[in-house]
């Protein structure tokens, strides 16, 4: 609306009170595409005197700036600012800019409805709008219409292709906009819907990947490939929920393409072609987990008769090192080109526990080199870590093989100061 000095000039943006706690505010940082330029050479101006002299003409620096920024990526203050600095060398601080001095039109104005869409109030500041009309005051509501796309109990690709997003009636006419998704739920599958597109397409493969489970079931290990090492994985599990994880190990190995199917059709062609791939693979997992099951046995028992005085932080070591491989669910975390190699780090703990006794001295120095660099690394390990972090993971493991057992060989050349690197370079990045 183009009403200069009137309370509605500029943008007006219909919310909802029901989805105004969901509404970013950075979002509306970003204004539209055609203010954009506008709106940041007016945060410029709004700087004090000494420091706007840095970036002058203004509305020069700010295309300049914004050809330096990825739009909507965040708020748009603290993307500016950094953009300016590197623009001129001069370090901008976030909190110079002074948006209350922007022109109305320049600041999103917001206004709220009820879910009949009549107006409550309006706005250009957020914050206080969400105090006022926040989660505390609203009336309780029906939830959101289930869709029709909405389903328990899958077992076969029987529902038609699978559109990537879908509306649903939200409150004050908005339309709430959702990403279907075929999801993992044991031993069945469900469709769901997500509000978020990223984490529909990850749950979406997860849900394809058990849903293989069932169209392969032929061709992956049963329950009696793992019979004799059950009994092992009783104490920390159920054996049925570790084969479930043992048939998706061996899928996810050999389904390396990136796009998840959304049909029926291309369903049956990954499977058929997944089917091709499974013999040795299949194989060499099930394989990899019976070692690894009888190994951790074998690795306790070993450390329940060595717990003396003389190798106290030896053990209570390695038990963290076993704690951290083995546990209930590890295979479903464990990725699967390095679940094979699980039983060689099980192998290397086991010489290393004889070595100590022979060369307590050799084992205390290879402790302490690698006791930092351990410590650090499980303290900030987040749940959900980024593929640097992970990938770091498993060198640790590695790197306790060239430490402690040289002559089992590593998959990559490994050493202390590399991987500190490796450590120091993910947390800039994370």
């Amino acid at each position: 609306r183009f009403e200069p000095g009137q309370d509605d000039d500029g943008i007006t943006v219909r919310v909802p009170r029901a989805l105004l706690s969901r509404v970013d505010d950075a979002a509306f940082d970003w204004l539209i595409p055609g203010w954009l330029a506008e709106k940041c050479a007016a945060l410029i101006r709004s700087l004090p005197g000494a420091l706007r002299r840095q970036f002058v003409p203004a509305p020069d620096v700010a295309r300049r700036a914004l050809e330096r920024v990825q739009p909507g990526a965040g708020p748009l203050l603290p993307a500016l600012a950094e953009a300016l600095s590197q623009l001129t060398g001069t370090e901008c601080p976030v909190s110079a800019f002074d948006p209350q001095r922007l022109d109305r039109h320049l600041r999103m104005r917001v206004e709220i409805v009820d879910d009949h869409g009549t107006p409550l109030a309006a706005g250009r500041d957020l914050a206080q709008l969400r105090a006022r009309f926040g989660a505390a005051g609203l009336p309780k509501s029906a939830p959101s219409p289930a869709h029709a796309l909405e389903r328990d109990g899958i077992t076969t690709w029987d529902f038609g292709p699978l559109p990537a997003k879908v509306t649903l009636p939200g409150p004050g006419g908005a339309l709430l906009l959702r990403f279907p998704a075929l999801v993992d739920a044991g031993e069945r599958c469900a469709l769901r819907l997500f509000d978020d597109p990223a984490a529909a397409q990850a749950a979406h493969r997860g849900g394809v990947l058990a849903l293989l489970t069932h169209a392969l079931a032929a061709d992956l290990p049963g329950a009696a490939a793992l019979a004799p090492v059950a009994a092992l994985y009783r104490r920390l599990g159920d054996p049925a929920d570790l084969l479930r994880q043992l048939e998706r190990a061996i899928l996810a190995s050999v389904w390396v393409e990136p796009a998840a199917p959304r049909d029926g059709g291309a369903f049956e062609q990954l499977a058929a072609m997944l089917r091709e791939r499974l013999p040795g693979i299949a194989a060499r997992l099930t394989q990899a987990l019976a070692d690894t099951l009888r190994g951790a046995r074998e690795l306790e028992r070993a450390l329940d008769q060595r717990a003396t005085l003389a190798l106290l932080d030896v053990v209570a070591d390695l038990r963290d090192q076993l704690g951290r491989l083995v546990y209930t669910g590890f295979l479903a975390h464990t990725p699967p080109e390095w679940f094979t190699e699980l039983p060689r780090y099980l192998q290397a703990a086991q010489l290393r526990l004889a070595r100590a006794q022979r060369e307590p001295a050799a084992e205390r120095t290879a402790r302490q080199s690698l006791q930092p660099l351990w410590q650090a690394f499980w303290q900030d390990y987040p749940a959900h870590a980024t593929p640097a972090l992970a990938e770091l993971r498993w060198l640790l493991e590695e790197l306790r093989v060239q430490l402690f057992a040289p002559a089992l060989g590593t998959r990559q050349p490994v050493s202390v100061a590399r991987l500190t690197r490796l450590l120091e370079a993910a947390r800039v990045a994370g």
